[in-house]
């Protein structure tokens, strides 16, 4: 990650950046942080460096392990994997609830499945309030979305949009990808 590799539990990010370009050949690359086993919170704070992998890639957290809150952050990198599991602000979510508030992606993101503008995937549940995304979303493969690539259980989107084209090959959306069993979307286009 352009801070933290690997972050201890409980890790906080509040009111810092990365500038600088991060590229990794192995899964687990963020801008800020590319790997935290458990309870992240990332607040006021923001990526601009370009972000290279294969998969497991976000603008601020490659793989967030198991809860994580995005609070008043953004990405405005360009966000390119190879494979699944790309997202503008997370690539992955294990297990849990990942909340995403006051938060945007501007960057391009691109991927092979699971890729989303905000989150790639998540494990449990996502949840979204007032977020953007307004970069592209491509990927080759499934579960494609403006906002969310895809979620297994419990999806929620309040005030939240995204202005940026999205392409896939199949389960395709403006702004979710696969919804997983429980989806609720709020004002939000």
């Amino acid at each position: 990650g352009g801070l933290i590799g690997d972050a201890a539990d409980y890790a906080t990010i509040l009111a810092s950046y990365n500038t600088g370009s991060v590229t990794g050949t192995d899964p687990d690359i963020g801008g800020l942080i590319g790997y935290v086993r458990y309870g992240v919170v990332i607040s006021a704070s923001h990526n601009s460096g370009a972000v290279t992998g294969v998969d497991y890639l976000g603008g601020l957290v490659g793989d967030a392990g198991e809860d994580a809150e995005i609070f008043a952050s953004y990405n405005t990198g360009n966000i390119t994997g190879t494979g699944p599991l790309v997202g503008g602000l997370v690539g992955y979510l294990e297990a849990g609830d990942i909340q995403v508030s006051s938060s945007y992606n501007t960057g391009s993101v691109s991927g092979d499945g699971d890729t989303g503008g905000l989150v790639g995937y998540g494990g449990d549940k996502v949840e979204v309030f007032s977020s953007y995304n307004s970069g592209s979303v491509t990927s080759t493969a499934t579960d494609t979305g403006g906002l969310i690539g895809g979620v297994a259980v419990t999806l929620s989107i309040v005030a939240s949009h995204n202005t940026g084209p999205v392409s896939g090959d199949g389960d395709t959306g403006g702004l979710v990808g696969d919804g997983g069993d429980t989806a609720s979307i709020v004002s939000s286009y």
